[in-house]
């Protein structure tokens, strides 16, 4: 079974880019962490407008999509206000990441980072396991990381990454994107409603993709712009579902991933939308020691023996100093979650 991470990166020309060197730096470390997952079969897909210098000393199982030849993905100085921008942005990047694998690999699971967040080191061991079991649910559309960390990060002088203090947040799936993992079959069915020959179209598109960076034809999306332009504001339309960070219970059914599946990285100045990429401390549950980050989402090397107790300390973490009764009966297993 297959995974696949995909990561859409804002536009080098971006008004809210305040230094797109640390935006690519910050990236390269999110990519690094994302090779240390526990389980090997991880393909991992960036949607950029500027590929970068670096490509080739990254590894053989991170592929790049240049997108910038189509006008649709240029910088719109109103997007930091229009959250319908941001998410028409976001979700044609992720579906041209989504075409682009279903064309070359065999994957099971979809999973949306932001560039500059981290994923713990056991989600795609944790989620290819409990697949199996959920699969034959209908109602099983993926997972949701609704536990997860905020940490400050900045980068100095010398353009090393910097981290700051870490917190455990509540409802993360309501403060990141980096928070859903989707089944193929699920994506897939979506992507048809967009257009009946979507899939033929881009294993055309994509057949010509030999090498691990690839400049996407301007025909190819242009035509994509086309169908999609005039209708992706509608609440269902598939671009704006899927490009959005929150609020997607209302079209998916999804299971939580019982552990801090996921990391937010705030603070470095770098971040798309109103409120800038702080610390939601109205979500924080508690501080939590850098290392223990560092160690459980890949920043740092550290045995695999290790990460199932840090895992742990986490969670009752979480669970002793949060105050909302239905998050404890979750992280203690008194609540239970009903499939089918």
């Amino acid at each position: 079974m297959g995974f696949t991470f995909i990561l859409p990166v804002i536009h080098p020309e971006s008004n809210q880019v305040g230094n797109y060197s640390h935006v690519e730096l910050i990236l390269k470390r999110t990519l690094e962490t994302l090779k240390k997952q526990s389980l090997g079969d991880v393909k991992i897909i960036v949607v950029c407008c500027k590929i970068p210098s670096w490509t080739q000393e990254i590894g053989s199982n991170v592929f790049f999509l240049d997108v910038s030849k189509s006008d649709i993905f240029k910088p719109n100085p109103n997007s930091a206000k229009d959250s319908n921008l941001r998410r028409y942005d976001k979700g044609l990047k992720y579906i041209l990441g989504i075409l682009y694998a279903q064309s070359k690999f065999k994957t099971d699971l979809f999973m949306r980072v932001d560039a500059d967040d981290y994923v713990n080191t056991r989600l795609v061991e944790y989620s290819l396991e409990s697949i199996k079991k959920l699969s034959e649910s209908t109602l099983f559309d993926g997972y949701v990381l609704n536990k997860g960390l905020e940490v400050e990060i900045s980068v100095t002088q010398n353009n090393e990454i910097k981290y700051g203090k870490t917190y455990l947040i509540k409802d993360f799936d309501r403060s990141c994107g980096t928070c859903h993992i989707f089944k193929k079959t699920t994506l897939v069915k979506k992507l048809l409603e967009i257009h009946s020959d979507i899939l033929e179209k881009s294993n055309w598109c994509f057949s010509s993709a030999k090498n691990q960076n690839f400049i996407v034809p301007k025909e190819f999306l242009d035509w994509l712009g086309n169908i999609t332009k005039n209708d992706f504001t509608e609440e269902c339309h598939p671009v704006n579902i899927l490009g959005r960070h929150v609020k997607l219970e209302k079209y998916f059914t999804f299971v939580p991933i019982p552990f801090m599946g996921a990391a937010k990285a705030c603070g470095h100045g770098n971040h798309v939308g109103h409120k800038r990429g702080g610390i939601h401390f109205d979500r924080v549950v508690s501080q939590l020691p850098t290392r223990i980050f560092k160690s459980a989402f890949g920043v740092h090397k550290t045995f695999r023996a290790i990460i199932t107790p840090m895992l742990l300390y986490m969670n009752v973490m979480f669970y002793f100093y949060s105050k909302s009764e239905k998050i404890k009966g979750y992280v203690s297993g008194k609540v239970r979650i009903k499939i089918g």
